[in-house]
C-alpha cells in the first residue's frame, strides 16, 4: 500500500485527516510547517500459517523442504503435545505408527482446515475404526483425507508431499475439505465415507459399500461365520 503524507491545503483539515483513497494508496494531510509531502510504501509482512506433520518419514522430509517454497511453515509434531495457534492451517499424519492416532484426534477436535492421514485405503480405514473406537465421532472422522493429497497418481516421496500440499492449498484458497473415503470390503471400490453412502454397523464399526449387492453379501457373510 502507498502512503502519501501531504501538506495541508487551502481548507485546512485536522490533523492526519485522510483525504481521498484510491486502490492501493492513502492520501492523508500532516500540518509540518515545512511543507513538502512524502510517499511511504507499505509491504505488509503476514506469518506463515503453519502446517503441522507428524511422522520422520521420506514424505515428512519432502513435506519440510517443498513446504516453505508454497509460503507454508511445516513444522514437526509428536502425539497430541503440542502447541495449537488459530491460524494453524492443517495437520499431516506421515508417522506410520500409534503416535498418529493422539495427533489426527487432536487436528480433528481443534477444527483445523485440513487433517491427512498418509496411509494405504485400507490402513486408513484401520486407522479411521480406531479413532472411531476410541470415541471420536463420525462427523469428525469424515473430515481426514486419507490417502492424503489429491490423486495425481503420486509415487516417490517427493510426489506424494506434492499431491498434500497441492490439497492444502486448495482449502487455503477456499476450496472445500476433501472427502473421506473408504473401501468396500467385498469389491474393493473405493466409496465416499459419507452419510449418503450404503453402510452398516459391524463390530463397533461403520463398513461403506458401493451399492445394495456388496452390503447384502458382506451381511450374509457375516452372518453365516
Amino acid at each position: 500500500m502507498l502512503l502519501r503524507i501531504l501538506p495541508f491545503g487551502d481548507e485546512v483539515e485536522p490533523e492526519g485527516t485522510e483525504v481521498a483513497r484510491e486502490d492501493g494508496a492513502v492520501t492523508v494531510q500532516n500540518p509540518c510547517l515545512s511543507g513538502g509531502a512524502i510517499e511511504v510504501f507499505l509491504e505488509p509482512i503476514v506469518r506463515a500459517p503453519r502446517v503441522l506433520v507428524e511422522g520422520d518419514t521420506p514424505i515428512v522430509h519432502a513435506l519440510l523442504r517443498l513446504g516453505p517454497q508454497l509460503g507454508l511453515d511445516v513444522v514437526v509434531v509428536e502425539g497430541e503435545a503440542f502447541e495449537l495457534r488459530p491460524d494453524d492451517l492443517g495437520l499431516v499424519a506421515a508417522g506410520h505408527g500409534r503416535e498418529e492416532l493422539p495427533a489426527l484426534r487432536r487436528g480433528l477436535e481443534a477444527d483445523l482446515p485440513y487433517v491427512g492421514l498418509v496411509a494405504s485405503r485400507r490402513r486408513g480405514h484401520g486407522v479411521i475404526g480406531e479413532l472411531r473406537g476410541d470415541g471420536v465421532p463420525d462427523a469428525l472422522l469424515e473430515r481426514i483425507d486419507t490417502p492424503a493429497g489429491l490423486d495425481v497418481g503420486a509415487r516417490t516421496p517427493s510426489e506424494i508431499a506434492l499431491s498434500i500440499l497441492a490439497g492444502i492449498v486448495a482449502v487455503r484458497r477456499g476450496g472445500e475439505r476433501p472427502a473421506a473415503t473408504a473401501v468396500d470390503p467385498i469389491c474393493g471400490m473405493t466409496v465416499a465415507a459419507a452419510a449418503g453412502t450404503l453402510s452398516i454397523e459391524h463390530d463397533g464399526q461403520t463398513v461403506y459399500f458401493c451399492g445394495a449387492g456388496c452390503r447384502a453379501s458382506f451381511e450374509h457373510a457375516a452372518a453365516s461365520g
